[in-house]
């Protein structure tokens, strides 16, 4: 027999067959005007919205966090009391649903004392899913004894919530994982006589370079934070981390990055003119070479060359430090430059070797001849050389 066939529920309410039976819960952001006991005929569902506008808080507390500490009041006056899964999941969607009218800032305590209601209230729902039986059983030289049934769950919205600022660190923080809770239901434990790993996902797929911090949410009264006692991280890739806990509570990953220096507008200013009267010093150097004549005996391909790798290394520089949003072109840049002052400091050693042979020279009187490598050479060891470790860095 269909019960829910006939609307028996009423508006603004669910259905639920079972065998035998069926059960009503009120639909997501309703709330049952009985709590959590539903009487055919007499439960009413209103949205939430209603039942917060008839609210009569008291001073300094929003109506959102009273409706949760009321929530959470009755839960906790009917621990024995088991929910459908139907009804859990309307109270808690209804309960995420009160957070979304409130609009904490960054860092707000009151946004933590509300988040740390929902936690409470997440738990308490799940503990009601599950029904409270009598094991009786004789376990010999076992230090652990008895068992229980651990739960899961990540709750969304809780972010904005419990943002990374409650971490106290020097260090940049974001929050790089989904929040969850770890709880065992209907007992009192979470101190665990050896640690638990969990394994959690990354929220964000791109990697970032940083240092990932296995924390849970310590809730002591009017103080809560992110803290890391207890926690740490034994293994992270770039898709999940492995956390190691020696008790149970509310879990995230951090992201930590050091804090960016704020650009001095003075320094980059210095920095331009000193980049630009510099290249100019170079264009100079470099049409000297080319222009001027000079003595067919002394070798400038070293020289010239060496002033070509400087010139274009910090005009690069100068036109493309700041063009890291394109990873192919950023990677170009810095393979470019690595090549240039390369081949500047190779430049450098074989002009020092030219310097070397013609000072040997001076020692003998005789007619000045052409000292050193050939031009062909120079160009090749010059250019060659950085080339090829370019090439294998890049590889």
């Amino acid at each position: 027999v269909d019960e829910c066939s006939h609307d028996i529920c009423g508006s603004n309410a669910v259905c639920y067959n079972t065998p035998g039976s069926y059960y009503c819960t009120c639909q997501d952001s309703y709330i049952s005007s009985t709590g959590f006991t539903w009487e055919t005929g007499v439960t009413l569902c209103k949205h939430f919205l209603e039942e917060l506008e008839s609210l009569t808080p008291p001073e300094g507390q929003s109506r959102e966090e009273y409706y949760l500490n009321k929530l959470n009041e009755e839960l906790a006056n009917n621990p024995d009391a088991i929910l459908s899964e139907g009804a859990v999941t309307s109270v808690l969607t209804t309960a995420l649903s009160v957070t979304d009218n409130l609009s904490p800032e960054e860092g707000d305590s009151n946004g933590a004392e509300v988040a740390s209601i929902v936690l409470e209230i997440s738990e308490k729902l799940v503990s009601a899913l599950i029904e409270p039986n009598m094991t009786n059983a004789k376990i010999i030289r076992t230090p652990i004894m008895g068992s229980a049934a651990a739960v899961l769950m990540s709750v969304s919205g809780m972010e904005k919530l419990m943002s990374p600022s409650f971490f106290e660190t020097e260090n940049v923080t974001e929050m790089y994982s989904d929040i969850i809770t770890a709880t065992l239901p209907k007992t009192n434990h979470t101190e665990l006589p050896d640690p638990v790993n969990f394994t959690i996902l990354h929220s964000k797929q791109k990697f970032q370079a940083g240092l990932v911090t296995c924390v849970y949410w310590d809730d002591k009264g009017k103080e809560k934070n992110w803290s890391v006692d207890g926690c740490t991280a034994t293994f992270s890739n770039e898709t999940h981390t492995v956390c190691s806990c020696t008790h149970l509570s509310t879990f995230a990953i951090l992201l930590q990055t050091e804090e960016q220096a704020e650009d001095d507008e003075l320094l980059e200013w210095i920095n331009l003119i000193c980049m630009a009267v510099g290249l100019a010093f170079l264009g100079l150097a470099i049409l000297s070479f080319l222009l001027c004549s000079w003595n067919p005996k002394i070798n400038n391909t070293a020289r010239l060359h060496l002033c070509i790798c400087l010139f274009l290394g910090h005009l690069l520089f100068l036109l493309g430090v700041s063009r890291t949003e394109n990873e192919t072109v950023c990677a170009a840049i810095a393979g470019l430059l690595h090549f240039l002052f390369l081949s500047s400091f190779v430049f450098m050693l074989l002009e020092t070797l030219q310097l070397f042979l013609l000072v040997r020279s001076l020692s003998q009187v005789r007619v000045i001849q052409k000292e050193g490598l050939r031009p062909l050479y120079i160009l090749l060891i010059g250019y060659g050389i950085p080339l090829l470790v370019v090439g294998v860095s890049a590889g």
